[in-house]
């Protein structure tokens, strides 16, 4: 099974009426989801993405909305994904200034990464179309409306990820750290 493939069935196992649930989803991958109390990252900080005692930690910030949380997952699991050296020496934070860029940042590859694991094929087709309403989807699953309007209906996550696993010379999705505690 590809990394790709494997990331949309497990897109699809945790999709109900065109919503994926995301929590769950990230639980599934292992990765542990704390909520850091008010004030003790900085104001504009949203949240972080770190390895701690071997396992991925996903830490949101209190005050953040749960669309605010749904969107930093996807982001911050696609970023793993893509980023895994990154992942074990630094992490990743994202911050308020990162969710103004999200459209600038459209066709990269975190992002249509992010937005296939968060929104299912069924809605990225529709979703250029006049009669969708973005609004009302973004609330119903509860994700960003400017994360929404950057799916991009024609991108697939084999594609993303089997192009990402060439560039880190990553031969087996066993070797993705992601994903390595779930195919083992």
């Amino acid at each position: 099974m590809t990394p790709g493939s494997f990331i949309s069935d497990l897109v699809n196992q945790h999709t109900q009426n065109d919503i994926v649930n995301l929590s769950d989803l990230v639980d599934k991958l292992g990765i542990e989801q704390v909520e850091i109390p008010n004030g003790a990252l900085k104001t504009f900080d949203k949240g972080r993405m770190v390895f701690s005692k071997g396992r991925p930690v996903m830490a949101f910030n209190a005050s953040c909305t749960n669309a605010e949380k749904n969107t930093l997952r996807a982001v911050m699991v696609a970023h793993g994904l893509l980023n895994p050296d990154r992942l074990h020496k630094q992490g990743f934070l994202v911050d308020e200034f990162y969710f103004r860029e999200l459209r600038r940042m459209r066709t990269s590859k975190e992002i249509m990464l992010a937005t296939n694991i968060a929104i299912p094929q069924s809605i990225r087709t529709e979703i250029n179309s006049m009669r969708f309403d973005l609004g009302k989807y973004a609330s119903m699953s509860e994700l960003l409306p400017t994360f929404v309007s950057c799916s991009v209906s024609d991108s697939s996550v084999n594609f993303i990820l089997e192009n990402c696993m060439g560039m880190l010379n990553i031969k087996n999705p066993k070797d993705m750290p992601l994903l390595s505690n779930i195919l083992n």
